[in-house]
């Protein structure tokens, strides 16, 4: 056989067969039939299949009986000869084997051999395994070059689109984390590694149709887990970059980003003395007014603006009594209300909006520094036309408890500060538990910067924080200061912060996973409900069980006949061990064919740890029990 025109790869018909060189002849026929059975993915040729099974049998057949066996050692072959027609066969053997290093250092031999779609599937393949292992690992950046060179490999041969659709959503689905970790460096000067991850988030929130949308970005992350990732992002994001950003999201129209736009608008003006974008930051608030109470804000621009009159005309529009009374409290002894204003909106900056951007934590700026700049003098000192006012909000409406109008979760698009500013704003807050029917609560504490998840006493005077405003209809884009949320968590945790799940929670978490591991494994693949019910160990688990049962066209329909707690040890507030009894009737199908071997109709038992996480309870650990 021509050297130049075949393949020699280092495989034994052990190796193909998966069995030791010391298994028994009994041993043999058991292995064949179990690689048989596991049959590759369906986007391999009729060829590739028969090819297969030929080297299996051959190798059964020639380790099975103690001649031919002896004959095999006695020929010493040390590897498989393959011709262009058997190449593919010789590489899908040792990607099977897990051999996926030794296939990319013979990528360039192999495709000289045999430049073929099979050939081209296992290189991709390869890649793909690769990158899921790096993923797993925590490496983004090199996970997401083996996927584009696995696309690489599938595009140079015009192939496979439905494989290469697959490893476009696998880049989709792990866009979220990409954007962090290309954001994570250093913004000045711009990297391309920035400004790549800038693109990737605009493309991210074209595909969701923006913060509010309902678009399909293929990432997985359900409305809660986006907004998660909201949080994040904007601590990696400078005031330059969130100007940018949304502005260009406010334009949809889409209020959470309005509300942000403002923010980043009044984080530039104050930090560098420019009047315009205040009055740009002003511009945004006036859209929202008629949706939310929004009138402190536009108060803390007019002074910045040195339209006191207007500022004052705020303050008394505002139905935030706390805010207001301190306010006033501090200004008893002047004709107007500046003092408390000035000194509101030095504490109210500093704590609270500044903190939400990655270039402003570590400042000091005070509202001396900005009348003292030369820019702020000059717009002072020129006559300025009075500016429109306000107009006057409209009631808020009430929404049903349980509503659905496209909103964002209350307190999720949260990022959090110090303890010294959560302890100054905890003894000001209202006791009255947040409406989940305000819907986008949310978006001002994305800007304010921080969530207050319990009462804490306060150690000296502060001014008095914001209460929280009605509840508003959707898309109602803000809501003043955040109160503690007491609504219920996502899973479980009626029982009280404080206090351990009770057996009958226990066991409606448990039967939301059952549910959520049906959703996974079915014929959909649908991960949402499971990313948000595990974490940990567990959740790279499953992720990559649905993803091998996707790659290999199965998937199951699960029928939960009972589930018995049998026993609770370990309770906790915060975490809690179960063993279960689970009995279901679970049955696989390939290729839309049942497969009773791998079916099954059963009880088992389980221990679960379940731990609590800031959006409800988890499930860390899970071991199927003898």
């Amino acid at each position: 056989m021509d050297s130049a025109s075949s393949l020699s790869l280092p495989l034994s018909y052990y190796q193909i067969l998966g069995v030791p060189p010391q298994c028994t002849y009994e041993q043999v026929e058991p292995a064949f039939a179990d690689r048989l059975a596991q049959a590759p993915r369906r986007e391999f040729s009729a060829a590739v299949r028969s090819a297969r099974e030929h080297w299996l049998r051959e190798a059964c057949t020639a380790l099975g009986d103690p001649v031919r066996r002896e004959l095999y050692h006695r020929e010493g072959k040390q590897g498989l000869l393959l011709d262009s027609s058997h190449a593919a066969v010789g590489l899908l053997f040792l990607y099977e084997l897990g051999e996926y290093q030794t296939l990319i250092e013979r990528q360039r031999e192999a495709l000289a051999v045999a430049d073929q779609p099979d050939t081209r599937l296992v290189l991709a393949l390869a890649h793909q395994a690769l990158a899921q292992e790096a993923y797993r690992q925590g490496n983004l950046t090199l996970a997401h070059l083996e996927v584009e060179e696995a696309l690489e490999i599938l595009r140079g041969g015009d192939c496979l689109k439905p494989v290469q659709q697959e490893l476009q959503t696998l880049l989709k689905r792990w866009r979220p984390e990409r954007i962090l970790q290309l954001l994570a460096g250093a913004a000045d000067p711009p990297s391309p590694q920035r400004q790549e991850g800038m693109a990737l988030l605009a493309a991210l929130l074209a595909e969701r149709e923006g913060i509010e949308g309902d678009g399909n970005d293929q990432s997985g992350l359900s409305r809660e887990e986006f907004v998660q990732f909201l949080q994040y992002l904007r601590l990696r994001l400078t005031v330059a970059e969130q100007q940018e950003l949304f502005e260009r999201e406010a334009a949809r129209p889409s209020p959470a980003a309005q509300y942000l736009a403002a923010q980043a608008q009044l984080a530039c003006g104050f930090t560098e003395g420019s009047p315009q974008c205040v009055r740009r930051a002003r511009g945004h608030l006036i859209k929202l007014v008629q949706r939310q109470d929004v009138n402190l804000e536009l108060a803390v621009c007019a002074l910045l603006l040195g339209q006191v009159e207007e500022a004052q005309k705020n303050i008394e529009r505002s139905a935030e009594e706390q805010a207001v009374d301190y306010i006033k409290n501090l200004s008893q002894d002047s004709p107007d209300l500046l003092p408390g204003l000035c000194r509101y909106t030095d504490l109210w900056l500093a704590e609270e909006v500044f903190p939400g951007f990655r270039d402003r934590r570590s400042g000091t700026y005070t509202l001396k520094a900005y009348f003292a700049h030369p820019e702020v003098r000059a717009f002072l000192d020129d006559p300025q036309p009075a500016p429109a006012p306000a107009p006057e909000p409209r009631p808020a409406r009430v929404i049903a408890s349980g509503a659905s109008s496209g909103t964002i979760e209350p307190g999720r698009l949260l990022t959090p500060v110090g303890a010294e500013a959560r302890r100054r704003r905890a003894n000001l807050l209202s006791p009255q538990a947040w409406s989940v029917a305000a819907a986008l609560v949310a978006i001002f504490l994305l800007g304010s910067g921080w969530l207050l998840t319990q009462r804490q006493s306060r150690p000296e005077p502060a001014p008095a924080a914001r209460p929280v405003a009605p509840p508003v209809q959707a898309p109602a884009p803000i809501a003043a200061a955040p109160a503690p949320p007491q609504a219920a968590a996502p899973t479980a945790t009626a029982a009280g912060d404080n206090q351990p799940p009770t057996d009958a929670q226990i066991a409606a978490m448990l039967k939301n996973w059952q549910t959520a591991k049906q959703q996974a494994l079915g014929p959909e693949h649908r991960t949402a409900q499971m990313q948000t019910m595990l974490t940990g160990s567990p959740q790279r688990v499953w992720q990559q069980k649905v993803e091998q049962s996707r790659q290999a066209g199965e998937y199951w329909k699960f029928s939960l006949k009972d589930l018995k707690i049998e026993q609770v040890a370990d309770r906790r507030p915060d975490r809690v061990a179960v063993t279960a009894q689970v009995t279901e009737v679970a049955n696989l199908y390939t290729d839309n064919q049942l497969r009773p071997s791998r079916s099954y109709d059963r009880p088992y038992r389980v221990r679960y740890s379940l731990v609590k996480a800031p959006a409800g309870w988890r499930i860390e650990e899970m071991k199927v029990l003898l």
